[in-house]
């Protein structure tokens, strides 16, 4: 396991560098969840160290990990999400855009969410971590349930060598899963994978 603000999130070093078939799940608008459904850390009105209570999050000293219970370096109140209306609004253009058939439209509103989420890390980097975090920590719950089977996940994917229909919420809403292939052969080393008939992944990058 690596530090939970990597993209990668977990692999399983017994099938590596070996064609595998495979089943992928990617959580729809998997930041865009987080945005529209968490509360999220009150930056203004920092508690300092102490016991996270309900109410509260905590973070260890580098924001690398969420704690939401017991001792924490850093804590805060959580408040509404001051992105949920902006969020909501990108969301909705994206599933209008996707019904009229309009795909490419669709992908730069949904660039526009990502892109803001990139933009969080240099003007309010802690509430960056807390989104990529909090989309870990549901990741973390599906390569748990079917342990070994679990070959490869990310923030906002997980891949598996046999199907996890019974796990995971399948289905169009933001922050259910849509199945991106299903039985189809698939090769990773660490960060970087390949699905057969498509462009291998350097680091999550075509």
């Amino acid at each position: 396991i690596l530090p939970a603000v990597s993209g990668l999130l977990y692999y399983n070093p017994r099938h590596q560098n070996t064609w595998i078939k495979a089943w992928h799940y990617d959580m729809n608008s998997a930041y865009a969840h987080i945005l529209m459904h968490y509360d999220f850390p009150d930056l203004e009105n920092p508690l300092g160290p102490g016991i996270v209570e309900e109410g509260q999050i905590g973070f260890n000293i580098d924001f690398t990990r969420l704690i939401r219970s017991g001792l924490a370096v850093n804590r805060y109140n959580l408040v509404p999400s001051p992105y949920k209306t902006f969020a909501e609004k990108e969301f909705a253009q994206i599933k209008e855009l996707r019904a009229k058939g309009q795909k490419e439209k669709a992908k730069k509103y949904k660039s526009m969410l990502t892109n803001f989420v990139g933009y969080l890390q240099y003007k309010r980097p802690i509430d960056r971590h807390y989104i990529v975090l909090c989309s870990t920590e549901i990741i973390q719950m599906y390569v748990d349930a079917p342990a070994d089977d679990a070959l490869f996940a990310n923030t906002d994917c997980i891949v598996c060598s046999k199907p996890i229909d019974e796990y995971v919420d399948i289905g169009t809403e933001c922050g259910q899963f849509k199945v991106e292939h299903a039985g189809v052969n698939f090769e990773y080393s660490g960060n970087n994978s390949h699905w057969e008939g498509e462009k291998p992944k350097i680091r999550g990058v075509s």
